[in-house]
């Protein structure tokens, strides 16, 4: 009988590999009951063993070859250039970040060979500016080809953001969505971790929306990464207490803007009407939520 080809883990691979995995101890010993004895090097694991592990932990079967842990570079690049600061992420989140990047990679590749160059609504949106809310907000519709009361021609949250989806995915910018990690659905994306990011390319920006945000949250978010492609900034900056400055502030104000025209709001708003029930119609007209249009009506004085 043929015997088992066994490979030894070291030691400093194991622990981030369990560290990375988020899984816990006691499920793991459970379907491991000998992995106990590989961490301690008491035994190593047959290389089939190794391939299980490997899935259970999701970790690629080929870092726990390694002679160091591996880092997540594409990830912590991005976050030293705000504050010197990484901020703490779930497994979910940096798997799905590092997979929409392996797909804005390639598609920035292959449209460049295909001799594509700046998006154009990029390039009018840096030309055309003017740092004025309202003339801003304008031209970044005009951009997508959004009529003024656009909202009027969609039936509810859903249209309206399929509407909006297919307008940005005609200007260039991949957009995708997902509730979970991959196919896999057992790993769920939570939105206590994340509501929608950005991954900024010239050529293929991609935005990706947490499916299981509120409708009204999905079409908030999806304006509100627009707008960072229009501003050139990636947006995978998770901190709430660190995501700050001028410029998201401006981006934030514009994303309001952009949903919820002052000059129109002014003209439905009826003084004297009970407020309640015109924020419940306003944000129905204007398809976004209460809160979002509460805080609105609050900037308006």
């Amino acid at each position: 009988m043929t015997k088992s080809v066994r490979i030894s883990v070291k030691p400093e691979i194991w622990d981030w590999a369990l560290t990375e995995s988020e899984r816990d101890e006691r499920e793991l010993l459970k379907r491991f009951p000998t992995a106990a004895k590989w961490f301690k090097q008491e035994q190593d694991p047959t290389f089939r063993q190794l391939e299980n592990m490997a899935n259970f932990l999701r970790v690629p079967f080929g870092y726990l070859l390694l002679d160091t842990p591996p880092k997540n570079d594409a990830v912590a690049a991005e976050f030293r250039s705000i504050s010197n600061k990484v901020p703490q992420m779930s497994k979910n989140l940096l798997d799905t970040i590092l997979e929409m990047d392996r797909r804005r990679s390639w598609m920035g590749d292959y449209r460049r060979e295909l001799g594509w160059s700046k998006l154009g609504i990029i390039e009018k949106f840096e030309q055309e500016n003017i740092k004025d809310v309202v003339a801003d907000a304008r031209l970044a519709k005009a951009l997508l080809g959004l009529e003024e009361d656009w909202y009027t021609k969609v039936r509810d949250l859903d249209h309206a953001f399929r509407f909006l989806r297919d307008k940005l995915e005609k200007a260039g910018v991949l957009v995708m969505r997902s509730g979970i990690v991959g196919t896999n659905t057992h790993r769920p994306l939570d939105i206590n971790d994340f509501r929608a990011f950005l991954l900024y390319d010239d050529v293929a920006p991609l935005i990706f929306v947490n499916n299981n945000d509120s409708k009204a949250g999905k079409v908030f978010s999806l304006i509100h990464e627009y707008l960072h492609v229009l501003f050139e900034q990636e947006d995978i900056f998770l901190d709430p207490y660190l995501k700050t400055g001028s410029l998201e502030t401006r981006i934030n104000v514009l994303t309001a803007e952009v949903l919820m025209p002052r000059e129109k709001i002014v003209t439905l708003w009826r003084a004297g009407t009970d407020v309640f029930a015109q924020i419940e119609s306003l944000s129905s007209i204007f398809k976004v939520s209460q809160l979002a249009m509460s805080i609105k009506l609050n900037s308006l004085g």
